[in-house]
């Protein structure tokens, strides 16, 4: 009945009103933001709807004791007692101040150019945790949910954890760059510093384990190279990782072959490298190619690292 609709209008009204401030707890990871990107299925644009599934919110067609709203934004990271909280409380806070919603978007949100989202001025959600937490710490509808306490340990430990990822960020780009100088000393003193600050959960025991650390330690990498091939086959065996720079940056980055040894030395691992003549495998690349050896002493409990340079 006409209640019920206007409940629904109020509770959309305040929904788009409030959303940034409450995405921070329906989007709680860094990972989070990687879904709310244009182009794929999951909602950016602040909008409601009746007709387009691209919406914020919307309203499936079904009518009587099927209406029903939908927020398509939170992931499966949130916890669901604080989503639901920010959620209901929002909802309650349209009902008092009566906050009525804008006229529903009935086109489909992924047709419509850049230009045609401003001409609209319709807002997008935050493009990643750092922004949801700005917009958090100032939602009064946040605030009144969760309590001061939850509100402030909430924002204190998501804060701390975007300010982890972006030293990590930093220690990983300084981990590329000691590769593209060819300063062993430096890649084997950042790997032992990365493992041991960030990823310490990883037990060392084989060379699989120290696999799964490389490919977190050369995250940044990813900027600038194709994601990289683990085991890659190269008619001679395979390559532990092998990265490919993508187009735009061949010019100015080198293809790079990384070996790794168990208690051996990173010599031996240069000396596979070579013997099995891996950068040969490397059909559809010409270029600077840099050899990468490196080596876990269980015993020293250190890393050791040796870089050439190959022509092909």
């Amino acid at each position: 009945g006409s209640e019920m609709c206007i409940r629904d209008r109020y509770s959309i009204g305040s929904i788009l009103k409030n959303i940034k401030g409450i995405t921070a707890i329906l989007n709680p990871t860094i990972n989070s933001y990687k879904r709310l990107v244009k182009d794929y299925e999951a909602p950016i644009y602040i909008v409601w709807s009746v007709v387009t599934r691209s919406a914020l919110v919307r309203i499936p067609s079904k009518r009587g004791e099927s209406t029903r709203l939908e927020l398509r934004s939170p992931d499966a990271a949130a916890n669901p007692y604080l989503a639901f909280a920010v959620i209901l409380q929002t909802c309650m806070d349209g009902l008092r101040n009566k906050v009525d919603p804008p006229a529903p978007m009935e086109k489909n949100l992924f047709l419509l150019s850049s230009n045609e989202i401003k001409q609209r001025k319709i807002k997008s959600l935050p493009r990643n945790l750092f922004t949801a937490l700005e917009e958090f710490e100032k939602s009064f509808v946040a605030r009144a949910a969760l309590g001061d306490y939850i509100f402030n340990e909430f924002l204190y430990s998501k804060r701390k954890e975007w300010n982890e990822m972006l030293k990590f960020q930093q220690e990983s780009e300084d981990l590329l760059d000691a590769t593209l100088d060819m300063d062993g000393e430096i890649v084997a003193a950042q790997i032992e510093k990365i493992h041991e600050e960030y990823v310490s959960a990883i037990q060392y025991n084989n060379e699989n384990s120290l696999s799964s650390v490389l490919a977190l330690a050369y995250l940044s990498a990813m900027q600038y190279y194709f994601k990289p091939v683990r085991e890659f086959p190269t008619g001679r065996g395979f390559a532990d990782f092998v990265f490919i720079p993508k187009t735009e940056y061949r010019n100015d980055y080198p293809a790079l072959v990384v070996e790794l040894k168990w208690n051996k030395s990173a010599q031996t691992a240069l000396n596979q490298i070579a013997d099995k003549k891996y950068p040969e495998s490397l059909r559809q690349y010409t270029g600077e190619v840099l050899l990468v050896g490196i080596n876990y002493d269980k015993k020293s409990k250190k890393h050791e690292c040796g870089i050439e340079s190959y022509e092909k």
